[in-house]
C-alpha cells in the first residue's frame, strides 16, 4: 500500500514536471486543509492526507494545462470541489465515481463533476496499475476490498 502509493506519486511528479509542481500544490492543500480548514487528520475523523493527495492527483490528470503554479493547481481544486455533489459521488484519479455502485467503479458521466469533456488524462491508466496494490503476486487471489478501493469522503460527514 504505502510504498506503492509514494512510487505513484513520485511517477506523477516526474510527468508534471515544473519543478515538482504536482508535490508544491500537495504541500500548499495539507497546508491549508490542516491550519486552515482544520479538515486534515484521519485518526481524527476528517480526511486523510491520501485522500488530499488523490484530490490533486485528479486535479493535475484532468486540468494540467491550467495550472502552472501551485496557488493555481489550490484554485482548481477549490473551483472543482466547490459544488460536488458528495453525498451522491466519490472522487479517484479519474474522476467522481458513483458511492452508491462501489466497489464496481461506475464513473459518473451526467453531472457537472464529470470528467472535462474532451479532455485526455494526463496520467495513463496503465501507470496507476503499475502502481497498483492488487498487481502484486499475493494479491490476485484476493477480491478488492472498500479499505483500498474507494477515496472515503470525511468531509461530508463534517459538514453534513
Amino acid at each position: 500500500g504505502a510504498l506503492e502509493a509514494l512510487g505513484l506519486f513520485e511517477a506523477c511528479d516526474r510527468i508534471v514536471g515544473k519543478d515538482h509542481l504536482l508535490k508544491r500544490t500537495i504541500i500548499l492543500l495539507k497546508a491549508w486543509a490542516k491550519n486552515e480548514a482544520h479538515i486534515l487528520g484521519a485518526k481524527e475523523g476528517m480526511l486523510s492526507s491520501f485522500c488530499l493527495r488523490t484530490i490533486v492527483l485528479f486535479i493535475f490528470n484532468a486540468f494540467h494545462e491550467r495550472i502552472q503554479n501551485p496557488i493555481q493547481g489550490l484554485y482548481q481544486v477549490f473551483a472543482y470541489l466547490e459544488d460536488f455533489p458528495w453525498p451522491e459521488l466519490a472522487l479517484g484519479i479519474y474522476g467522481p465515481l458513483c458511492i452508491r455502485d462501489l466497489p464496481g467503479y461506475t464513473s459518473s458521466s451526467n453531472s457537472e463533476s464529470s470528467w472535462p469533456q474532451g479532455k485526455r488524462p494526463l496520467f495513463d491508466p496503465e501507470l496507476i496499475r503499475q502502481y497498483s496494490i492488487f498487481s502484486r503476486p499475493h494479491s490476485q487471489t484476493h477480491e478488492p476490498d472498500m479499505k483500498h478501493a474507494t477515496l472515503y469522503h470525511a468531509a461530508y460527514r463534517r459538514t453534513g
